[in-house]
């Protein structure tokens, strides 16, 4: 019996091993979080980029816009 109240130490510290080892191995087994993430933390989706037809139009308005007409000056006599 006196050699029993040696060991007591010992059953107490696996039993804490154990239970820490359980404790570690199911929160690596939790994978995925129970509920859905907020639709603010999704991911966003890429804004639509603008078509050929667009930029080229773009580009074309442009250009009538920077070409200056030429004005004819007659010289008045």
């Amino acid at each position: 019996m006196e050699n029993f109240y040696k060991f007591i130490p010992v059953i107490f510290w696996l039993l804490y091993k154990a239970y820490k080892a359980n404790k570690l191995s199911s929160k690596k087994t939790q994978q995925f979080p129970k509920s859905s993430p907020k639709p603010n933390k999704r991911k966003k989706t890429a804004p639509k980029l603008p078509s050929f037809d667009e930029i080229l139009r773009e580009m074309m308005d442009e250009k009538t816009k920077e070409t200056p007409k030429k004005e004819v000056f007659e010289e008045v006599e």
